[in-house]
């Protein structure tokens, strides 16, 4: 067999301490001055995003307007494979244009991307230009090692998510923890674009299309097919604000935009309901657009598979800069420009998801996409002939020895030409309590058992299990979308669907919990609501509203006995605190109650609710003097809303 090595334009070498210092002798020749003409560059990335759900791709939704118009005004690349369906790995790969056995990243939050790897970011840093990175989730912030060569690295999370959510409050504060929407990333990137730096590099990141699906309340309605396909459609109509402000940013000079996702989303196919378990192209093949007027084709589409790793050389050599020769991406650059007439080589590409080795203590999965065929090593390998079955649903490996053995050699063969140093990198460090609770947020599990004895379980025996608890809560949040529309019997109806999956779903036990206690159904509802919450670990959700139904029974003591549990799952809540501050209150624990209302204020000092609350009792107790201060710093901190008016009409009435 023809060698692999052949169809890889580079080879990896030991990073050179001379990469970075030519990079600055190309900015010191180069200059920035007012009359720099380089392009500016946008990197837009979008999380869990199947490249079948764009317009421009075959999809028929109508969801990627934007997107649709990037591609026809640029180059669309048909078949790009992401090395991984994980976000933090795949991530450093497409940054730093190396697979995962070169940069050692294999799975997210317990690994740091290395400081001896040469990013996007530090490339354009050293050539001058002014680089910036706005972030849509906890898993790529700072820290993570993906913030290396950015001037500006914006990955702080506000508390804006909550206000466009279908999700019960709690829940949604608690997403806002971990994540922003698509709105706020584009906000706080346009501010950036407008401080008029120039040439500029930004990187933008979003999150929405990734688990929780929880589309604004608008697209959720006009998307009503999919909940999933609301969060495509909502993160199109946010990229559209940030195609136009980098255009205007840009003003005379050219603008490179390279749009990419990190991987996609299993949506059910081969039981896979999210990503990071399997590597079907379900979770592989992502969107790939590049757009430079008057430099890229427009309407051009590349068919020859490309993978993740080609973004950032391409890019590069589009702007003029130098590539690192340890990179192990190949530039398209060439192919793509107009009157570009070099016909692409096959070029073969890495696949591997080691979160299920590292999260879960199943087998690793690792593998190749070449020539139209997928070969997966596992403990029941599998090999897929793409043309004929491009669903991946016959496995061929026991019917195609010879096939067997060129992808077998062919795989081994590009390991040892794309491993690195950190390739036995292990994690970095330990997570505490508060990072799983997190990581559960966003959709990611992790097993706390010992790894078994022998060979390790392959992850596809495993998954559907798992998928089953995914798919009942997918079901869930759809109900939500529906109740947010105001179809109570429909969302009933999903609720009841998705306890048909698993019964013991806490999402949607708890969901259905409510509706019934709040029609007047109260045992049946408590009933429920008590089964989430014995089985709620790291959720405080289900036992926040347990505590206020065992309130209104003025079954008090249970009730404080809740409030405690979800504080210790969530100390850090004000909402919570301040709910059972009202509940010790309710039962006469005065001190106590305060002492809660407090604590809400040093957590979050524009409470207004709890500052009202503490005034309240302090003058209900005697102590006129501390309510009469917290009363006029309520007014002094905004006269004309509805607290200042209440906080007057207290100072009128007050002894």
């Amino acid at each position: 067999m023809k060698s692999i090595m052949t169809d890889m334009s580079r080879l990896v070498s030991a990073r050179s301490a001379a990469a970075l210092m030519l990079f600055a002798a190309f900015a010191a020749l180069g200059g920035c001055d007012e009359g720099d003409d380089r392009p500016n560059v946008l990197v837009v990335i979008i999380d869990t995003l199947r490249a079948d759900h764009l317009g421009c791709y075959g999809a028929r939704t109508g969801a990627t307007p934007n997107m649709d118009r990037l591609a026809a005004e640029g180059v669309r690349f048909s078949t790009c494979v992401s090395a991984v369906p994980v976000t933090l790995p795949s991530v450093s790969t497409i940054i730093t244009s190396a697979y995962p056995p070169y940069h050692g990243v294999r799975d997210n939050s317990v690994f740091t991307l290395d400081h001896s790897l040469i990013t996007l970011a530090e490339v354009f840093n050293e050539a001058g230009y002014a680089t910036g990175a706005v972030v849509g989730a906890h898993v790529i912030s700072k820290g993570t090692g993906v913030e290396q060569g950015f001037d500006h690295f914006d990955s702080d999370f506000g508390d804006n998510y909550a206000k466009e959510s279908s999700l019960e409050p709690g829940k949604a504060r608690e997403v806002g923890e971990t994540q922003r929407r698509a709105g706020e990333v584009t906000d706080r990137a346009l501010e950036w674009l407008e401080e008029e730096r120039r040439p500029f590099f930004l990187l933008v990141h979003y999150f929405d299309p990734h688990w929780p699906y929880d589309p604004p309340p608008e697209f959720g309605r006009r998307f009503s097919q999919s909940i999933y396909v609301g969060e495509v459609g909502y993160t199109d109509s946010r990229l559209g604000l940030l195609l136009d402000a980098a255009e205007e940013a840009a003003g005379e000079s050219d603008l490179i935009i390279a749009l990419i996702a990190d991987h996609g989303e299993g949506l059910g196919e081969h039981d896979e309901e999210q990503h990071g378990y399997l590597i079907y192209d379900s979770t592989l093949l992502v969107p790939f657009i590049v757009s430079y007027p008057g430099v890229v084709a427009p309407g051009l589409r590349v068919d020859e598979q490309t993978s993740t790793t080609a973004l950032s050389p391409t890019v590069l050599e589009l702007a003029g800069l130098p590539v690192p020769e340890e990179w192990q991406g190949t530039s398209h650059a060439r192919e793509i420009r107009v009157g570009g007439s070099r016909k692409p080589p096959r070029r073969p590409c890495y696949i591997e998801t080691y979160r299920t080795r590292y999260s879960f203590n199943w087998s690793e999965l690792v593998g190749i996409r070449h020539n139209g065929w997928k070969m997966i090593r596992a403990p029941k390998p599998e090999l897929y002939d793409l043309t004929a079955d491009p669903k991946e649903l016959e496995n061929l490996y026991g019917k195609e020895p010879g096939r067997v053995e060129t992808m077998e050699q062919a795989l081994d063969e590009m390991l040892a030409a794309i491993r690195g140093p950190l390739d036995d990198l292990q994690p970095a460090r330990d997570i505490d309590e508060e990072e799983v609770r997190m990581l559960k947020t966003l959709g990611y599990v992790m097993s706390k058992t010992a790894p078994p004895e022998g060979e390790l379980p392959d992850p596809k025996d495993m998954v559907a299990e798992l998928n089953t608890g995914f798919k009942a809560t997918r079901i869930a949040y759809e109900a939500k979308a529906l109740l947010a529309r105001g179809d109570a019997a429909g969302a009933e109806e999903l609720l009841l669907q998705a306890l048909g999956v698993d019964p013991e779903n806490t999402v949607a036990l708890h969901d259905l919990g409510l509706m019934r206690f709040e029609r007047g159904e109260r045992e049946e509802g408590l009933k429920l609501l008590k089964g989430a919450a014995r089985l709620s670990k790291t959720d405080a959700v289900p036992h926040l509203n347990l505590a206020v139904a065992y309130m209104l029974l003025e079954r008090y003591g249970e009730a404080l006995e809740e409030f405690e549990r979800s504080l210790a799952i969530a100390p850090k809540d004000p909402n919570i605190r301040h709910k059972y501050g009202k509940a010790l209150e309710t039962t006469g624990q005065t001190n106590e109650a305060l002492q809660q209302y407090y604590m809400c204020l040093e957590r979050d000092p524009d409470m207004r609710i709890a500052q009202y609350d503490a005034a309240v009792l302090l003058a209900r107790t005697g102590q006129h003097a501390r309510a009469k201060a917290l009363l006029e710093d309520l007014i002094r901190k905004n006269p004309s809303d509805s607290w200042a008016v209440a906080a007057r009409k207290m100072l009128e009435m007050a002894p």
